[in-house]
This record gives C-alpha cells, sequence and structure tokens, in this order.
C-alpha cells in the first residue's frame, strides 16, 4: 500500500545519497546532483492525470530534489 511505497522511496532516496557521498569520497570532488531516467513508452495522459500516479511523480521529483 502506500505505507510501503512511502518506505521504498526512503529507501531510494538513502541509498543514492549514500552512493553519491561514497563516489564523493572515492573521487575526492563533492558530486552534487544524480540523473534520473524514467522510461514513458506506452504511458498515456490519462494515466498520468490519475491521483496515484501523480502522487508518485511527486515523491520522485522531492527526492531528486532532497539535498546531500
Amino acid at each position: 500500500g502506500k505505507r510501503d511505497f512511502v518506505r521504498y522511496i526512503c529507501y531510494l532516496a538513502e541509498t543514492s545519497m549514500a552512493e553519491m557521498r561514497k563516489n564523493s569520497l572515492r573521487n575526492m570532488k563533492a558530486v552534487t546532483y544524480q540523473t534520473m531516467i524514467i522510461d514513458f513508452d506506452g504511458l498515456s495522459m490519462r494515466q498520468m492525470s490519475y491521483k496515484p500516479c501523480k502522487y508518485c511523480a511527486m515523491c520522485d521529483v522531492c527526492v531528486m530534489r532532497t539535498p546531500m
């Protein structure tokens, strides 16, 4: 359900920040941005206007904007 989804988003945020930190230390250079690639093949505007889909998209954007 929604709780599992929120936990998964938090997990993704934490692991990606840890990976960025690890890369910064390994390269001795600050890693300050990430790139997220999403496959929208077959996704319709009807699906994009579906409330759970909009919620997922907003969660992804919030994770990507979270400072390290």
